[in-house]
């Protein structure tokens, strides 16, 4: 008979917490009492995180910039790689200046909002083609009391989008179909395909966002790109034959290329 893979006590902690309404810390050498509701929800939760179900799935929520960010089945559930791009656009964004953020592909608004977070004088227009996303990212801006500075419009891209922004940054879907199906289960079962993989070898939403602004209807004096590991060139080649220039790559902490930065 198989062993059972035990639950990691940090897993575990994290579980009570959210069925407690605690912090996991909290529950460090500590031994609570569970009612019989709760004994059975902790039961059924260690369940699912041993059939493969990501922590974040489970509980609802993924911190992302130290921030909790809540899900739904339309929101890529965020990634440590994500905040090279919110490190890195905060670099760019100077503190006591009002200015205006766009970001494209929002799902969660993990992006915008922490950024927001950060910087009290920058207002924030988030955008996505999914409402059922758009309306996430709707909650976790009044979560985070930043809905004020928030405007939220519903689009492919730039298609509804007009005006001046003074930045950028998006993190569209960039997986090649190929690439996609050597993703761990645990990714492939749980998070939303429309926002991991593109065509053309996970370059088409950058070409398309890029001929977008091509059209100059929306005009920004930065950008901000994640990219792929394996994408600096290519999507380089690609601002560079829109007319614009690309001003920095930033790698992540595994020294991957992570960020590109662009202009005008």
């Amino acid at each position: 008979m198989a062993t059972k893979t035990p639950i990691p006590r940090h897993i575990q902690r994290a579980i009570l917490g959210h069925i407690l309404g605690c912090q996991p810390e909290e529950l460090i050498g500590a031994i609570p009492s569970l009612s019989s509701q709760q004994q059975v929800m902790f039961e059924e939760m260690k369940g699912l995180f041993s059939s493969g179900v990501p922590l974040s799935r489970i509980i609802g929520f993924r911190e992302f910039w130290s921030l909790k960010f809540f899900l739904n089945q339309s929101t890529l559930d965020p990634r440590p790689d994500s905040e090279t791009l919110v490190q890195s656009a905060l670099e760019h964004i100077p503190n006591n200046k009002q200015s205006s953020l766009l970001d494209l592909g929002t799902g969660s608004g993990c992006l915008a909002l922490s950024i927001l977070h950060e910087r009290a004088d920058l207002s924030g227009t988030l955008v996505d083609n999914n409402l059922e996303a758009l309306e996430q990212a709707k909650y976790n801006a009044r979560y985070h009391n930043l809905n004020d500075r928030c405007t939220f419009i519903h689009s492919s891209w730039l298609e509804n989008v007009s005006g001046h922004f003074n930045y950028i940054v998006s993190n569209p879907p960039y997986i090649s179909h190929k690439a996609y199906e050597k993703l761990a289960d645990n990714v492939k079962n749980h998070d939303p395909q429309g926002a991991l993989i593109a065509k053309k070898n996970g370059l088409d939403c950058y070409e398309t966002i890029l001929k977008q602004l091509a059209v100059k209807k929306v005009t920004f004096n930065l950008a901000f790109f994640e990219i792929g590991f394996d994408q600096e060139k290519s999507v380089s080649e690609l601002i560079s034959n829109a007319g614009f220039e690309v001003c920095k790559t930033v790698r992540d902490l595994a020294g991957h290329p992570r960020v590109i930065i662009f202009k005008p």
